[in-house]
Parts: structure tokens; sequence; C-alpha cells
């Protein structure tokens, strides 16, 4: 029996990230992966402290083995 899990992934720009602080940490709170980008180009991942997502995005999984 697999047992799959999905991490909930939100993409915000810097501008939204000064409006929606608060909105972004609490997505973080609840688990959820949230990409920084800096004109359309993602910048960084936001995780909660000690925890690392299971399971990437397919983009980002192909973006990390170009690198």
């Amino acid at each position: 029996m697999a047992i799959f899990a999905i991490v909930a992934h939100m993409e915000i720009d810097e501008r939204e990230l000064l409006n929606r602080c608060s909105q972004v940490i609490e997505a973080v709170r609840r688990g959820e992966l949230v990409v920084l980008t800096v004109c359309g180009e993602a910048l960084a991942d936001i995780v909660p402290h000690g925890e690392r997502p299971r399971w990437f995005a397919r983009r980002v999984l192909e973006k990390r083995a170009c690198s």
C-alpha cells in the first residue's frame, strides 16, 4: 500500500510578500511551500523550519536537476 503526501504550494512575488506577510507566515505554519519570486524568477523557497518537503513540483525537480 502506497502512502502519498501532498505539500501545498504558493508562489508569491516580492511586492505580495510585503503586502501579505502574515498570510505567508500562516501558510508556512500549515506546512505549505512558498516560492519567492523576483521579476518572475524563483529566488527562494520558504519552508517550515526543521522540515523539508518530501515531494516537489515537477518544475522544481527539473530545475534542481539542471543546476
